[in-house]
């Protein structure tokens, strides 16, 4: 991908459905919005969570104007800073940026929209997968936060927004040639799926190239145990003919999982089966629910043009 200017006309609004587009919300939020629109075509192969965005430019509308002026002349800092002077510049423009708060009466709005008592808050950056910069990582999201908690919600917001100005951040796009005063920063809001495992899938086989396989990672607990890559241990791996064909390629051997703690936020349970049940531990239902996974993975290409 290339960078894309971000688009901050829609500023300050909450975004759903078709106005979510990556000029405005990112490549991601945007992924999420159109995946709605794609479970609702798949003839029930998968179903997807709905999505609410905080586009670009609504961190500096909830700015004043003294607190902007020291975003923009950290950024033009932290364009050439390094060492010491860089380590400052980053921690004045990630507390400007945590100052920011979106508006309690327009996240209660988003809640109902939502119509879930958790939420995950997730970035969603114009600066993510560009050529020459991987960005798997490198923005902070945040899972089962409290819905009926809008100061809460409104806090994790604001570290999303932060952690588009983390030393490592701001390195990787100097690394990759892309200006600091380009980058952007959107959150997406979607209700919590409160998944008993977890999984992720290519719908080609990165270890063989073959494009008539998918491949597909398994794990109990949420997706952020997968996604973290701070649980110890190994995911199941599977991979799927298109003539539903599946290969046991490992077995897992995670001995956590990340699930949701009350009151919200993570917390650490027993992959011991317990969690998933049948689902990873019964041989027939695990090659029927990757065959399912499978399924849904091969309707979303059309749909997304190929």
């Amino acid at each position: 991908l290339e960078l894309q200017p971000a688009d901050m006309s829609m500023a300050g609004q909450l975004l759903f459905g078709p106005l979510i587009t990556a000029p405005t919300c990112g490549a991601k939020a945007t992924a999420c919005a159109r995946l709605v629109d794609q479970a609702t075509a798949s003839s029930g192969a998968f179903a997807s969570p709905a999505a609410v965005a905080l586009p670009f430019g609504s961190m500096l509308r909830s700015m004043d104007e003294a607190t902007q002026a020291e975003l923009h002349a950290a950024i033009a800092d932290a364009q050439v800073a390094e060492g010491d002077s860089l380590d400052a510049a980053c921690a004045r423009l990630q507390t400007a940026a945590r100052s920011a708060r979106a508006p309690e009466p327009a996240l209660r709005a988003a809640a109902a929209m939502l119509q879930s008592n958790s939420l995950a808050v997730r970035s969603s950056a114009n600066v993510e997968d560009l050529a020459g910069m991987s960005a798997a990582g490198l923005y902070d999201s945040f899972l089962n936060v409290p819905a009926d908690r809008p100061d809460v919600v409104a806090e994790r917001i604001g570290e999303v927004w932060a952690s588009l100005f983390t030393r490592r951040a701001v390195l990787a796009r100097r690394a990759a040639g892309v200006p600091q005063a380009s980058a952007a920063m959107a959150v997406l809001l979607q209700p919590l799926v409160h998944g008993v495992a977890s999984f992720i899938m290519m719908t080609a086989n990165p270890i063989t190239g073959d494009r008539g396989e998918c491949y597909i990672e398994m794990a109990e607990g949420l997706g952020e145990t997968l996604a973290s890559g701070g649980t110890r241990g190994a995911p199941w791996r599977f991979a799927v003919r298109e003539d539903g064909g599946v290969a046991t390629l490992a077995e897992g051997t995670m001995a956590k999982a990340l699930v949701a703690a009350p009151g919200g936020g993570l917390a650490e349970a027993a992959a011991d089966g317990s969690l998933a049940g049948a689902v990873l531990a019964d041989p027939a239902a695990r090659e029927d629910m990757v065959r399912r996974i499978a399924v849904a993975g091969r309707a979303l290409p059309p749909a997304g043009g190929g």
